[in-house]
């Protein structure tokens, strides 16, 4: 119910008849407090249902507050045992969860024998729809279909409730999408309720009462049936059938038979010389060994056939592991410098003592007929001075 308005009440009342008329529970009364809109009027004649209404001021005659009462201590524990970072403000999503549970806890009024939630929808089936804390942080895994070849393999999410029309699913939100979706893998990350875990002890102890209610009460059988033994060492050879827990008698692992030898083979010392039959069953082979007669000559020995290694006829026929540049170096039939061989432009040039001196004098690096008309020019401007001096 959103709000009180005439639309939204009568709604809510049409959709409560539906159900409790769909599994024969409908009321005939229906008892209001003292106030009423026209149009659930309407609605209750046209459903040809009868009403009646509380004396004003006096909400203790209605026995729906005291229901309501219940519901908000039943839902205020809920939300207390959510997760502190489970958002409240999708407080609304848990609603359906907490009418099955109280209405779980609740017995009806026409048959105490039952729960309301029985009563009403029949056995609920745990098995199939399981429930879990509301609120409860949860990881939900994303099928290959649903998610690109990078993202991860799961969704961070909240349980929120069962899923009643799938089996074994469960329904959770997302808050990256604000959307409440089914899911069939679910791991669960509880903060404020441990899930019950079953352990060794727990088994052990099963186990015990098991067979403390089978010695007690052994099973009766219309059928004769002979017992060996004892009366426990009988009961417990029942228990651990029923338990399915004898395991079956191996087989006996057949004794192998020595074989002939085959002709012109070396026997050794041990085996004997004559060879057993295969169809005489000798048993079992003695523990001491059977060494031949001194005076009977042994089997002669055949040296084995050791054949000449074979040449091929061409060394082309086998297979070079090197490859051919290996195997045939090509030799080249120049003599100047080829460009892999050279220096790299850059690489940096060694500079050794002749390119020093070249580089100090400024003469070395110039060609010789330059040096040669430079040493004339010098002469001639001598020999000029020399004129003009005398």
């Amino acid at each position: 119910v959103k709000n009180r308005t005439a639309s939204v009440l009568t709604h809510a009342w049409e959709k409560l008849h539906r159900i409790f008329s769909k599994v024969g529970t409908a009321p005939s009364v229906w008892v209001l407090d003292n106030e009423i809109s026209a149009d659930l009027i309407t609605a209750f004649t046209k459903q040809t249902t009868e009403y009646q209404l509380v004396p004003p001021h006096s909400h203790r005659r209605n026995q729906a507050e005291r229901a309501i009462q219940t519901y908000k201590n039943h839902f205020k524990a809920g939300l207390a045992s959510m997760d502190p970072q489970f958002p409240l403000s999708e407080w609304d999503r848990v609603i359906p969860q907490a009418n099955i549970t109280l209405n779980l806890l609740r017995a009806a009024r026409s048959n105490p024998n039952l729960s309301a939630h029985a009563y009403i929808h029949g056995t609920f089936n745990f098995a199939a729809t399981p429930l879990a804390p509301p609120g409860t942080k949860v990881v939900v895994y994303l099928d290959n279909t649903q998610r690109g070849t990078w993202d991860l393999n799961g969704e961070p999410g909240w349980y929120v409730g069962p899923a009643m029309k799938h089996y074994r699913c469960v329904s959770c939100y997302f808050p990256r999408t604000r959307t409440t979706r089914i899911c069939d893998t679910v791991a669960f990350f509880p903060h404020t309720t441990p899930f019950p875990k079953v352990t060794l002890s727990d088994h052990l102890r099963q186990a015990a009462e098991d067979i403390i209610h089978l010695l007690t009460n052994p099973p009766t059988s219309t059928v004769p049936s002979l017992q060996a033994g004892d009366p426990v060492r009988q009961a417990l050879t029942d228990l651990a059938t029923q338990l399915q827990r004898i395991e079956p008698i191996p087989s006996p692992v057949p004794t192998p038979h020595p074989t002939q030898s085959p002709t012109n083979a070396v026997v050794p010392p041990h085996e004997g010389i004559n060879p057993t039959p295969s169809h005489i069953d000798v048993g079992p082979l003695p523990r001491v060994p059977v060494h031949p007669p001194k005076n009977r000559p042994l089997p002669p020995r055949v040296e084995p056939i050791i054949h000449p290694p074979v040449t091929p006829l061409s060394t082309l026929q086998t297979h070079d592991p090197n490859i051919k540049s290996v195997r045939f170096p090509a030799k080249p039939t120049h003599n100047y410098t080829l460009r892999s061989k050279m220096t790299p432009f850059h690489t940096p040039r060694i500079l050794t003592r002749s390119r020093l001196q070249r580089r100090q004098d400024p003469f070395s690096l110039r060609p010789r007929y330059q040096l040669a008309a430079q040493f004339l020019q010098h002469q001639q401007h001598e020999t000029k001075c020399i004129q003009w001096l005398q």
